[in-house]
Formats: structure tokens, sequence, C-alpha cells
């Protein structure tokens, strides 16, 4: 069994030349199509068919299609194009954002006709606050609805709710995209709320796109999901009291009940709520460990980390060597971790950054990234099949981890503390220098730093 387990991979991993990776476009189109446009060794335009991936790849798309960029319209109806047109070759990992918005229709449903309701009285009284009106967040129900009563709307509540679920711009990015598309000056609140209403309700783009997609997805040795996964929420399926031991039947299990629970949702928005519970960090916060939307591999200061032991065990067992992630900016370039059985790929690089997409490819013998900053300029990553061979993705003695190449040295990346806020710390070294420092590998638990430390022969 074993054996045929290992033949399965192997064909798997030559099913594909490369594995493109893409993700947290967040409603930046243009930052897709340059991608594109960037790299036509692997994707084709055709003025009839519209972009294609070239035959011999596949696409990756890692979530949060929309919210932060007059595109997400757009966006999402490519990502359902490529999909549709080709199956096999294109994968849609679903993220938070893109669940927040089954939320934010029921919300809508929940409350139409009816004045704020207790759930939505904080993020009332917040909106309002910035508008100019000087509230008290300790403001009762019955006088915020006697001060709503001569504006409040519709069209009011879905900018209220949006602002609560950290979209606060998302309101006016479509009235700006649907001026574009309707190649119109004049769209007024009430198009906007109709539009988002039609994407969610069957015949809409984006409920096609959330019923395309996947909680997390399986190619050869490699596994991707949104957030991350972590000892708590792995082999976990909500409802099932059996936890599975093995990460494919595991996500398959994954995929096929929040299939299930956004097909349910799209009948009754009342249904599928399980599947809205589950993705709320409600438990640990934001980086909450039971959901694979939110987990993040990094510790409480930002750096990016490996999971833990017994994880990486879970993950020997099952063939599994790589992650590959997004959802949490590890600063201005993509980043791998490594220990010399196992690598992250942390691809989610702040938009505050960089106007431009890393290239990520996997390929069956190793992973190669390519990403720009202007602050940084060109940075290479590498990882090839005997992943400790390289310098890339590993963390030094002195606790900074080794990003990639730029030119002749290495880039190496640690979160600071700065008046409160993590930032990310850049500096350059030889790799001879980094040789010297020496590289820590193996187990990385939390900010206590790893096991074992690799020096170069002479």
């Amino acid at each position: 069994m074993k054996f045929l387990t290992s033949l399965l991979i192997f064909f798997a991993n030559l099913s594909y030349a490369a594995v493109l990776v893409v993700g947290d476009l967040e409603g930046d189109f243009e930052k897709l199509e340059s991608y594109l446009k960037k790299n036509t060794e692997y994707f084709q335009f055709e003025p009839e068919e519209g972009w294609s991936v070239r035959d011999g790849h596949q696409l990756v798309f890692m979530g949060d299609a929309v919210d932060k960029g007059p595109g997400g319209i757009k966006i999402v109806r490519l990502l359902n194009q490529l999909k549709k047109a080709q199956p096999d070759q294109v994968s849609l990992i679903l993220g938070n954002r893109d669940i927040n918005k089954m939320l934010v229709y029921t919300l809508l449903k929940k409350t139409q006709g009816m004045g704020p309701s207790e759930i939505l009285r904080l993020p009332y009284i917040r909106y309002l606050k910035e508008t100019g009106m000087h509230l008290e967040e300790s403001l009762s129900l019955n006088a915020l609805t006697s001060i709503l009563e001569p504006f409040d709307s519709e069209e009011l509540r879905l900018k209220v709710i949006l602002k609560g679920m950290n979209a606060e711009n998302a309101f006016e990015f479509m009235r700006e995209e649907l001026k574009e598309l309707l190649n119109t000056p004049l769209v007024d609140d009430s198009m906007v709320y109709r539009e988002f209403i039609r994407s969610m309700e069957k015949g809409g783009e984006f409920l096609e796109f959330l019923k395309l997609g996947q909680v997390m997805h399986v190619i050869g040795d490699s596994v991707f999901v949104h957030g991350g996964i972590s000892n708590e929420n792995f082999g976990k399926v909500p409802g099932v009291a059996t936890r599975y031991s093995d990460t494919r039947e595991w996500i398959t299990a994954m995929n096929e009940w929040a299939n299930s629970e956004i097909s349910n949702w799209s009948e009754d928005f009342r249904r599928g709520k399980a599947l809205l519970d589950y993705h709320a960090p409600r438990i640990s916060g934001k980086s909450s460990k039971e959901s694979v939307f939110y987990h993040r591999y990094s510790d409480s200061s930002g750096n990016p980390k490996l999971p833990s032991s017994g994880l990486l065990k879970k993950f020997e067992n099952s063939k599994i060597k790589r992650a590959v992630s997004a959802h949490t900016p590890v600063g201005e370039v993509a980043t791998i971790i490594k220990s010399h059985k196992f690598e992250i790929i942390m691809s989610d690089v702040s938009s505050a950054y960089s106007d431009e997409l890393p290239l990520i490819k996997l390929e069956p013998n190793g992973t190669l990234i390519e990403s720009y900053s202007p602050q940084l300029g060109d940075v290479v990553s590498k990882s090839v099949g005997q992943r400790s061979l390289l310098p890339d993705g590993y963390l030094t003695k002195d606790g900074f981890r080794v990003v990639g190449q730029r030119g002749d040295n290495y880039l190496l990346l640690r979160f600071r503390n700065r008046n409160g806020k993590f930032t990310p710390e850049y500096i350059e070294r030889s790799l001879d220098e980094i040789y010297r420092i020496g590289l820590k590998s193996v187990i990385e638990r939390g900010l206590k730093g790893c096991l074992e430390v690799f020096t170069q022969e002479n």
C-alpha cells in the first residue's frame, strides 16, 4: 500500500511542469493582469477566449479575491472563467474574505426591514463616529434606533457590515468598479447594494465562485490552504466525531463538507451556519488555530515559523512535504520556511510594499520564488529536492530567516517591535557569513528557536 501511495504521488508530481501560486488579490485586478502578461510562458491570451493556463501547467489561487481594490468583480469573473474552462488545471482556494461575503449577505437578509439589531449596534456606532457623529459606544440599542430612524437604509447597513469585517472601503470600491463596467459616471448607493445582492444569489458570479472553490487542495506532495493547518484543526471536520489521520482523506472530507454547506446556504441563507461558525475566529482571535482560514505560520511577533514536530510527523506520514499558505503578509517578498524534510511557502506579500505579485513556481525538483519590491529590488528564493543544500528558508542562529538571494548576497528577515507595531527588518549577508553564524533546522518551537545547527563543511 505504501508503495502504491508513493507511486501515485510520483506520477502526480510529474503531471504538471509547474504549479503557479497566486493569492490575496483583494480586489487588485491590475496586479493580476500584470502578472499574467509578465508570465506568458505559463499563461496565454486569445481575443475571443481570454486568458488560459498553458498546457502542462497548473494555477492555484489562494483566496481573498475582493475588498481592498476596485477590481473584485473582474477578478471573480476571470477566476470563474479559468476554472470552468480548465477544471483540472485551475484550483480555487477560498479565503476568509470570500466566506465573509456569505455572512454579510446573511446579516443583511436577517435584518431586512428591521431597525439595527444588537449584533449590529456597535458596528453602527463605530461607523457613525467616523462620519463625525459624537456617540458613546455604550449607547443603548433603543437610543441608536431613534438616531438612525430618519436615514437608516439597506445601503447604509451594507456599509456598516463591511466596515465591521475590516472591509471599510469595499462599498466604494464596488461603486468605482461599477462605473467602469457600466460605462457611467453615476452609480448611486442602491446600485451598489443591488449588485452585491445579485452577485450572491442564483446566477451571481460570487456565488458561483464560492461553489467552484475549495477549503484546501493537494497536488502531489503539496497541500494548499488559505490560512494554515495546526495541531488543533488537523483532521477535524465540523459535525464529524472521527478525527482523520491521513491528510488527503481529511482534505477530501473537509471540501465535501464545505461544498455542502455552501450549496445549502445558496438555497436558504439560514442554512450553512456551521461553515460560518467554523470560519470565524471566535475562539482565539485573528490567528485562530481552530480554523484553517485564519491560522498563521508565525509566532506572536510576526516571525514566520514551522509547525510543531507533531504536525510535521503527521504530514510525513501522509507523504506531504510542502504546505502553501496565504492570509499572513510576511513583509516585502514571499518567503520559504524550511527544515531539511519540509517547507512552507508563505505567498502573501503586503500591498503596502509591492505592486507586483511574486512568481511562485512549484516544480517536481523544487520551488522557485521571484519577488520584487521597490525597496529591496529583485529577490530569488530557491528550494531543491534535497532541501538542506540551500540556505533559503532556514533560520539563522541569531534569529534571522534567510529569505533568498539578492545579487551576490542573501537577504535575511526578522520582525521587530517598533512602537508597539511589528515591522519587517531586512539585512544582507554573504553565504560565508550565514554559514559562519550557523543555521537552525528541524524543529522550531515558538520563540525558543529550534534544535539542530548546520555548519558548512570546508
